[in-house]
């Protein structure tokens, strides 16, 4: 058996923080319980909030066509019948009235489809999981473990992750899988991953999943938690920082801190998320918040079943009729995907032009190059450099439309506590009257643990205030020291 670090550095409370690829991890104790939804006053959802007109596109429902997936632009994929061999798939653009195409996987017994764009796409048919690479299929290998009803969010050849019978499958950039599964009763384990546009992880670095007994759980970067356990648990969505859960009549949006909503009238059946947006259908009421205030967005269809949000808009399905709602103009992007994982500073993106209308981008709020594209005619290229690893926004207008991409910029160099920051603290920071000698005020840094309890402090003194290790106790080869500290730090906290 092959034994890799989790991208994720994980280091669970109970579990053993050593993780396997193609395998599992340990437990040696089960986590306290979650705690229930703090007793904190609901605020009310407005019977008749502000109303926003939308551009509307419908299309028709087959018999035996369903809507399979929501690419991060808007492709609404629709599978339709599967022959022998190949399944046919119909993809829906809700740009330029609602361009249409039909294709064919030459697969069949789809499960379940992961959609990246309009070509490509991750898939679970039969007992096998595949990329889709401009319609082409590409066979996965599947980690030990794998079930054709897991869950999937990422791109799975890539960086992306299944949910497996409670088992945690997540897939490295160089192709093995890491595995976890944590040691806590059946009912307790995670049956559901809350993706962010699809993706796996959001800007808190943190993929949350949800239990069958209503428990959300927050894999972080160091450490697993349950913030909170919810009674009813119906829906969850995700984009940002914001995460949303439906429980019973009362819509919960945190996590920090957790705010209760109630409705007036009906309650949202169907919660979905993207661009800083929680979207929700409530009876046939089309909702949208901001994390602050509740929009209405107009309609004509009755009988809502389902509903997905993509940055700009959102599919609804109302029996046969799937409709496609867009409150402002679609902003479409290619060469990068929301919630992207990149290894290098510089980072390009092609915008679609609108004519006559300009195009502006920044990045972090700093104004960012925005050029002609050369090779792709009607479309602009957005160039700006990423300072520094962790999270970024690109911020890019067209006209009155204005659209949020956040990327995170991977560490270049890979660190452990125990390789590296073990090493330098025994160096630099220990005995006298520094951490772990005669000074009982300063305190011990000698475990992981501490370190990953203290992860914030560390970083404001060592990393942004450069005030610790004092400068009269520096070594010549400190500052070196000060970028590993960094690196660790945004790298994830590897133990």
């Amino acid at each position: 058996m092959a034994w890799c670090p989790h991208p994720l550095r994980l280091a669970a409370v109970g579990l053993v923080a050593v993780v396997a690829c193609r395998g599992t991890i340990g437990g040696t104790s089960e986590p306290e319980g979650p705690p229930p939804p703090p007793d904190v006053t609901p605020r009310d959802v407005p019977a008749t909030p502000e109303t926003l007109d939308a551009t509307t596109y419908c299309t028709t429902l087959a018999a035996g066509e369903r809507l399979a997936s929501v690419s991060p632009e808007g492709h609404a994929w629709i599978l339709g019948a599967q022959g022998e061999d190949a399944t046919e798939v119909r993809i829906v653009d809700p740009l330029n009235g609602g361009t249409e195409w039909i294709d064919e996987v030459v697969l069949t017994d789809v499960v379940s489809v992961r959609a990246l764009d309009e070509g490509d796409a991750g898939l679970i048919a039969g007992d096998a999981l595949w990329r889709l690479d401009e319609m082409a299929r590409i066979a996965l290998d599947a980690p030990d473990g794998f079930d054709p009803s897991a869950r999937m969010c990422g791109d799975p050849r890539l960086n992306g992750a299944l949910l497996s019978g409670g088992s945690l499958l997540e897939r490295r950039p160089d192709g093995q899988w890491w595995a976890w599964r944590p040691e806590v009763e059946e009912s307790r384990r995670p049956t559901d991953l809350v993706a962010f546009e699809g993706e796996c992880i959001g800007s808190d670095d943190a993929m949350w999943l949800t239990g069958a007994d209503g428990t959300l759980w927050r894999v972080g970067s160091d450490r697993v938690t349950f913030p909170i356990r919810f009674e009813d648990l119906r829906a969850t969505a995700a984009t940002g920082t914001m995460v949303a859960a439906m429980d019973g009549n009362r819509l919960w949006v945190g996590p920090e801190p957790w705010q209760p909503w109630v409705f007036s009238a009906k309650s949202p059946t169907s919660l979905s998320a993207a661009d800083g947006y929680l979207w929700m259908a409530a009876g046939d009421q089309v909702l949208r918040f901001d994390g602050e205030t509740f929009v209405e967005v107009r309609h004509d269809l009755a009988g809502i079943e389902h509903l997905e949000a993509h940055a700009g808009g959102a599919w609804i399905q109302a029996g046969a009729d799937l409709c496609h709602l867009a409150p402002s103009a679609l902003i479409r992007v290619r060469g990068i995907r929301p919630y992207a994982r990149v290894l290098e500073d510089d980072v390009q993106f092609s915008v679609a032009d609108v004519a006559g209308v300009a195009v502006s981008a920044t990045l972090d709020g700093e104004p960012v190059t925005v050029s002609p594209d050369p090779d792709q005619p009607g479309w602009s290229v957005v160039r700006g450099s990423l300072s520094s690893s962790g999270w970024h926004v690109f911020n890019v207008t067209v006209g009155d439309a204005n659209r949020g991409l956040t990327v995170r910029r991977q560490p270049s160099t890979e660190r452990s506590w125990e390789e590296d920051i073990r090493p330098l603290y025994e160096t630099n920071c220990t005995g006298g009257m520094c951490h772990g000698g005669s000074n009982a005020d300063l305190p011990a840094l000698d475990t992981y643990e501490a370190w990953v309890d203290l992860a914030d402090t560390i970083e404001i003194r060592v990393v942004e205030a450069q005030t610790m290790p004092p400068a009269s106790s520096r070594r010549d080869d400190w500052p070196e020291s000060e970028q590993i500290v960094a690196e660790w730090l945004n790298g994830g906290r590897q133990p």
